[in-house]
């Protein structure tokens, strides 16, 4: 089912919704309260994955970002930045090594850079099934899109969960889930929502597509031309975030109209197509994930602060 609002309706009457859930910055907020944020990532080939994720989630507000690698990788995410907590935990053996953190986290972000070893999908299975019995929100992207059409019963009764893939990635759901990967993207994203356990999905492209409780919303805020590597990971951090602030604004405002996942996912996608049409204009075909970065805070001061 779609809205019947012309796009420009559309587009106000969400980004509208979305800006109550922006927390207020006051002298009695403390450490931790606008956001704290994981990310289950990176390997051998990719460390740069998890750390955009993780940085991307700080520029927008978060308070903390912690990323949970293998120990090989840790020490050049380290390098990277030491506003983020890194924790080589992944490949420890001991899944509550990872899962200890947990309860001091509001959304996890699992697959930017997890590459597709055997036994960290193992790894990674453990750490999910935790989390889910933690009623943690989460975002499931890049790689964790393999491991979830490995695992199709993975959320079964488990809704708290937002897919982010790609054209290709949601092709490998569209085989899990028995559909012809050359079927209606609009018209297959409540089957394979259905198929998944009633996630949502934000299905990237030229055009987002937002599916959340049989609705479908499109983003097509204007986008930069270039395509570089990154983008996804920068969504994915926007993703965890928003939803996890529509979700607390729902919880003391509640409403049945008022549909935290639909509202983070699509403010998440507007606020990245944004970042990526203003770094574009500045950079052209040059621009990388890092320029956006820089972007970031700017693009949502203009979009979303009141």
């Amino acid at each position: 089912m779609t809205s019947d609002l012309t796009t420009s309706e559309c587009e106000s009457e969400m980004l509208g919704h979305f800006k109550k859930c922006v927390p207020k910055l006051t002298q009695t907020l403390h450490k931790g309260q606008c956001g704290r944020i994981g990310v289950i990532g990176g390997s051998h080939d990719y460390s740069g994955a998890p750390y955009y994720v993780a940085m991307t989630a700080l520029r927008l507000g978060a308070d903390l970002s912690h990323i949970f690698c293998t120990k090989e990788i840790a020490p050049s995410i380290r390098s990277y930045s030491p506003d983020i907590i890194v924790h080589s935990t992944l490949d420890s053996g001991r899944v509550e090594d990872t899962t200890q953190w947990f309860n001091r986290l509001h959304a996890i972000v699992v697959g930017p850079g997890l590459g597709r070893d055997p036994s960290i999908f193992t790894a990674a299975l453990k750490v999910v099934e935790s989390a889910k019995q933690q009623n943690k929100l989460l975002i499931f992207d890049a790689d964790s899109i393999h491991l979830l059409a490995q695992n199709p019963s993975l959320f079964t009764n488990y809704p708290r969960v937002v897919l982010t893939p790609n054209k290709m990635e949601f092709k490998v759901l569209l085989k899990a889930a028995g559909i012809d990967e050359n079927e209606n993207s609009c018209d297959s994203l409540k089957t394979v929502s259905e198929f998944f356990g009633g996630c949502s999905i934000l299905l990237k492209g030229s055009e987002d597509l937002i599916y959340s409780k049989g609705e479908i919303k499109t983003s097509d805020f204007e986008a930069g031309l270039s395509r570089c590597g990154g983008q996804g990971d920068l969504l994915s951090a926007a993703v965890s975030l928003f939803v996890h602030w529509a979700d607390s604004y729902s919880q003391s405002n509640p409403s049945p109209k008022f549909d935290p996942f639909m509202i983070g996912a699509y403010a998440a996608s507007a606020l990245v197509r944004a970042t990526s049409h203003k770094t574009f204009e500045q950079f052209g075909r040059s621009m990388v994930a890092s320029d956006m970065l820089h972007n970031v805070p700017k693009v949502f001061a203009k979009m979303y602060e009141i």
